[in-house]
C-alpha cells in the first residue's frame, strides 16, 4: 500500500506502487492529481486504470476531458 501523499518519492516508478482496490484505486489517485491541478500525473493514473479494467468508463472519460485519450488502445469484447 502506498501513502496518497508520499507517492512523489519515487514519482516516476508506478510499477512499485501498489494501491488498493484496483482499477477503482487508480481511478481515485487520477481524480486527487486532476482536481489538485497535475493534469499530466491524473492522465498516468486514468490510464493505469483502464489497464487494469478496461471497462472502466469513468476513468476514459476523464482521459477524454484531459485530451489525452486514445481510442485506439480502447479493448472491445
Amino acid at each position: 500500500m502506498v501513502c496518497v501523499l508520499a507517492y512523489g518519492v519515487r514519482a516516476g516508478c508506478m510499477r512499485c506502487m501498489q494501491v488498493p482496490n484496483g482499477a477503482a484505486g487508480w481511478y481515485l489517485l487520477g481524480r486527487i492529481n486532476r482536481l489538485t491541478g497535475r493534469p499530466g500525473r491524473a492522465a498516468e493514473f486514468y490510464s493505469r486504470a483502464l489497464q487494469m479494467d478496461p471497462m472502466l468508463w469513468v476513468a476514459f472519460t476523464e482521459l477524454c476531458m484531459l485530451g489525452k485519450a486514445d481510442v485506439r488502445s480502447v479493448k472491445t469484447h
